[in-house]
């Protein structure tokens, strides 16, 4: 953590709105593989925090600030990342499934390997964030801005980039079969004739340089 404090100590005791009449505060250990699930952490400061390895399984992080956070390997199953703060965040390996992670921010974010099947990121920032392996199958990424990542072995089939940015993003052996396309931008991307478009729906793409 910042200001000298260690991570693997810090406790974020829950939010008066989230306990009853006379309730004692419960508390929340925030150390690598901490039991989080159903967690009320929203708008907590958790920059630089190291939770690897943890179980955030239905955890809500709305707006939450985890700024050089690392999750590595954690599991974010339906989360709730909406607007929730990850720049320079370290998700290798993590599991988002189904998480609601509307207008977050992932800049410059590592998430490779990370499973983010179904996951919703309408409007998300992932500017030059890395996404090499990962499984964006049926993401929900409606004027995503991806401008600069590096999606290279991706897995994007059936995924909505209706709108999207992908200026300059790497998508060599990336898997776009059968997702939409539409209205979205791939200005000098670069690896696209390595990456696969069987079945995209590439109505209105702006593909300048592609």
């Amino acid at each position: 953590m910042s200001n000298g404090q260690d991570a693997s100590a810090v406790i974020a005791p829950a939010p008066r709105h989230a306990r009853g009449p006379g309730d004692p505060a419960p508390e929340y250990v925030l150390e690598p593989g901490a039991d989080l699930v159903g967690a009320d952490l929203a708008g907590r400061n958790l920059a630089n925090v190291d939770l690897t390895g943890a179980d955030l399984s239905n955890a809500d992080l709305s707006g939450a600030r985890l700024i050089n956070a690392t999750l590595r390997d954690a599991s974010l199953f339906r989360a709730n990342l909406a607007r929730t703060h990850l720049l320079g965040a370290d998700l290798s390996g993590a599991d988002l499934t189904e998480a609601r992670a509307g207008g977050a921010i992932l800049g410059s974010a590592c998430l490779d390997r990370a499973t983010l099947f179904n996951v919703d990121l309408s409007g998300a920032t992932l500017t030059d964030a890395s996404l090499r392996g990962a499984d964006l199958r049926s993401a929900q990424l409606c004027g995503v801005r991806l401008r600069g990542a590096d999606l290279s072995d991706a897995e994007l089939r059936a995924a909505e980039l209706t709108d999207a940015d992908l200026s300059g993003a790497g998508v060599s052996g990336a898997d776009f079969g059968d997702a939409s396309l539409v209205g979205s931008r791939l200005r000098n991307v670069t690896g696209f004739t390595e990456a696969h478009w069987v079945g995209v729906d590439i109505s209105n793409v702006d593909f300048t340089s592609a």
